[in-house]
């Protein structure tokens, strides 16, 4: 019989670096101690970064399991097992998730941190009473603040490392406005645009905040003036109209937007998506007829894409969305789905079930990491 300990490091190595989920992540580091000592230091890395998950709401059980609503169920969109995570740090807040592993979060005391819902490590952002004064919200309640008063967050890179910074840029207020903060920072900085639109949402690439407005206008942050502004770079793509929503992606190192075209009655809901990318040359959008292997996740979240080729779990040509509607999240509906790019057809759902309902957050993407 094989003797699996005897396996070279640098040839685990290579196993570990294969693995998609986490699941088989954990189950790979059981094996045997030379096995997990080499799945531990590849994780301390900071480079293992896991297939997508689904955040719900809260856990479907009742309210008398001891857990004060703690409880987060974890939807693994590569197994579609769900996993249950003691989860404090979240309770009875609303979540932003993102492709690096980390949350936002802000709850009824209106405090802000960054969170990595596995390491449970979390860092403090300044309070959403430290944005700049926002008249529209002035009088607002706690729990409508954390509907309504926060639209997006974007982080500019993993949260820091000793010594290290990361800048964190927010969508806020009535308007849509701007505002960025690093941790430590004892307030967030507003930045300022020539013109008024309202504000989408942001993408950290290639070393720049982007911003797209909900006309579809595409900007630029320059954060790092004395007086942060934005600049404007190009129109919406000529041919959007309607009712839709905007967000930012990078597939492949080009940047992305998608269009989420919506049917409005007494609720929103998703008829389809378009798909261009960013000539930065002529500084025009051009359309995407086809998104190859890969696979995009909307919603909540920062916008991002995975390969099929390393995660096959997943739909290729297809766009995962989430409901972030959040003026109807008091509502009893939900609009969440995936979208086949290629045929125009709505597929089945990936997850059905009264954990999508809540008044605070609507279930969110987000891709584990060590």
């Amino acid at each position: 019989m094989a003797n699996w300990s005897e396996i070279p490091d640098d040839i685990i190595q290579l196993f570990v670096k294969k693995l998609s989920s986490l699941e088989d992540f954990i189950s790979f580091s059981l094996v045997c101690n030379s096995w997990r000592s080499v799945a531990t230091a590849e994780s301390q890395s900071g480079l293992l970064i896991f297939s997508p998950w689904l955040m719900l709401t809260k856990r479907n059980t009742n309210s008398d399991d001891g857990q004060g609503g703690s409880i987060r169920t974890i939807v693994s969109l590569s197994t579609r097992k769900l996993i249950n995570i003691r989860l404090l740090e979240t309770q009875g807040r609303r979540c932003w998730g993102s492709a690096c592993g980390w949350l936002v979060t802000m709850g009824l005391d209106l405090n802000i941190h960054l969170l990595n819902p596995l390491s449970r490590i979390q860092i403090s952002l300044p309070s959403l009473c430290a944005f700049p004064p926002d008249q529209q919200h002035a009088f607002c309640k706690p729990e409508k603040l954390c509907q309504v008063f926060v639209e997006k967050f974007a982080l500019g890179a993993k949260p820091p490392l000793p010594n290290q910074t990361s800048v964190v840029m927010a969508i806020y207020g009535g308007y849509g406005r701007l505002a960025f903060a690093t941790p430590g920072d004892e307030a967030w900085t507003p930045v300022e645009s020539s013109t008024f639109r309202t504000h989408e949402d942001i993408i950290f690439f290639n070393g720049h905040f982007y911003v797209v407005t909900s006309c579809g206008y595409l900007r630029v942050c320059e954060i790092n003036m004395t007086i942060p502004r934005t600049t404007d770079i190009a129109p919406c793509p000529s041919n959007v109209k309607g009712s839709y929503k905007f967000y930012l992606m990078e597939i492949s190192g080009i940047l992305h937007l998608i269009v989420r075209n919506l049917h409005v009655n007494l609720h929103y809901f998703s008829v389809d998506f378009e798909v261009y990318k960013f000539d930065f040359c002529e500084k025009f959008w051009c359309d995407v007829l086809d998104l190859g292997d890969h696979a995009l996740f909307v919603g909540n979240n920062n916008s991002f894409s995975i390969s099929t080729s390393k995660y096959p779990e997943f739909k290729a040509n297809c766009i995962y969305f989430t409901d972030d509607h959040g003026g109807f999240f008091h509502e009893h509906f939900y609009d969440m789905g995936v979208y086949n790019y290629n045929t125009g057809n709505m597929e089945e759902p990936f997850y059905s079930s009264e954990d999508l309902l809540s008044k605070i957050s609507r279930p969110i993407f987000f891709m584990p990491s060590l």
